[in-house]
């Protein structure tokens, strides 16, 4: 399956996706959403099922110098509804397939502490050389 089978966010379908995103993002608001979509900065893509959201990922492409070409997913979420029906890992198998093509070395992804049984059993392993600091003292 490829990336097209992910339909991308854009104005038309920016509030139902909001809604699925919000079960990971609760104090995101549709402005800041809005504007994020429109930054292009990274891409939120949809899996839509029945003419309804279902799943939605945002992720980036990029390179560096430690890491070569890569994709890092920043959100994933699948709509409680839905849980548990196979439309997460669905939506890993197109990324997935995406970076094979695309030759891209790796896929790193943020997870919340509850989700990373379900990344370990689609073959992620946990990494912890990420270190982090909060910008503001």
């Amino acid at each position: 399956m490829s990336l097209e089978a992910l339909q991308l966010v854009s104005g038309t379908n920016i509030e139902p996706t909001l809604e699925v995103l919000k079960e990971l993002r609760k104090d995101l608001s549709l402005e800041k959403f809005s504007a994020i979509v429109q930054r292009g900065e990274y891409e939120f893509r949809v899996l839509v099922v029945d003419s309804e959201v279902v799943g939605v990922v945002g992720y980036r492409i990029m390179e560096t110098i430690t890491r070569g070409a890569h994709m890092h997913i920043h959100d994933l979420v699948v709509s409680g509804r839905f849980r548990g029906l196979g439309y997460g890992n669905q939506i890993i198998k197109i990324l997935s397939n995406h970076c094979e093509i695309n030759k891209l070395s790796w896929i790193f992804l943020d997870s919340a502490p509850s989700a990373i049984g379900f990344y370990e059993k689609l073959s992620f392993e946990n990494h912890t050389a990420t270190l982090m600091r909060l910008c503001k003292k």
